[in-house]
């Protein structure tokens, strides 16, 4: 496509050398930009991958007080009557968890601590449903 300019009566198209400088500007303002979108897509991962994490507390949460011994899930397998699917993440890390013991608890269900990990993003921050979940704690 050619801009076609009118000046002082006569049709003038645009010089090879302008379109040139026109294109130079747009590559430097998409480098630019670039940056700027490889971070937040990777973030905008980062949090969709938190929640696959958070549902995956709710659901151990929902089981724990389903469960006559009030413990953790040992297994994803159990959790499938609460998670229609295993959570995934977006990047295509995988997502584990584990149920941490305290020896020295006694009651059934005291002394867990549920670990929630991605293998992309590792483990969520702080806040996140890593920490311990004791009965009668809500998140």
């Amino acid at each position: 496509m050619v801009c076609v300019v009118r000046m002082h009566g006569r049709t003038r198209g645009m010089a090879l050398s302008e379109l040139s400088a026109a294109a130079l500007v747009l590559l430097i303002l998409v480098i630019a930009a670039s940056p700027f979108h490889r971070a937040a897509r990777a973030r905008a991962a980062r949090l969709r991958c938190q929640a696959a994490c958070r549902l995956l507390a709710e659901a151990q949460s929902e089981y724990r007080e389903r469960s006559a011994d009030g413990g953790f899930a040992p297994s994803a397998e159990d959790l499938r009557g609460i998670l229609p699917a295993a959570p995934r993440c977006p990047s295509g890390g995988h997502i584990r968890f584990w149920v941490a013991r305290d020896p020295r608890a006694t009651a059934p269900g005291a002394g867990q601590r549920l670990v929630i990990w991605c293998s992309e993003h590792g483990r969520p921050p702080l806040g996140a449903p890593t920490r311990s979940l004791s009965p009668g704690l809500r998140h």
